[in-house]
């Protein structure tokens, strides 16, 4: 499985995307839109297909949003935070993800 991680909610602070599954933080401080301006923030990264816990954490581990997710081999994907700090329904806070093949 190869993946990456945007932050694009306008209005969030500096996000971790982490592996609950792994306690691993697979990306650190992402900012809004970030990849725009950082070399390699657009790059897939490598993971182990399986099932796993991702989480939107704030800098100080507080969670902001969790999915329960199946990454599957021979896949890329693109995961995403969304949403608003104080949106509801489809503006919540959470995570998105676009299977790019």
């Amino acid at each position: 499985v190869y993946k990456r991680f945007f932050n694009s909610r306008p209005d969030a602070q500096p996000l971790n995307f982490y592996n609950s599954t792994t306690d691993t933080t697979l990306y650190s401080t992402r900012f809004f839109n970030d990849q725009a301006g950082v070399p390699g923030s657009t790059n897939f990264n490598r993971l182990k297909s399986g099932i796993y816990t991702l989480q939107l954490q704030m800098p100080d581990s507080t969670v902001l949003a969790s999915k329960l997710d199946t990454l599957t081999g021979g896949h890329t994907y693109t995961i995403f935070a969304k949403g608003f700090a104080a949106g509801t329904g489809t503006q919540a806070v959470g995570i998105g993800q676009i299977q790019n093949n």
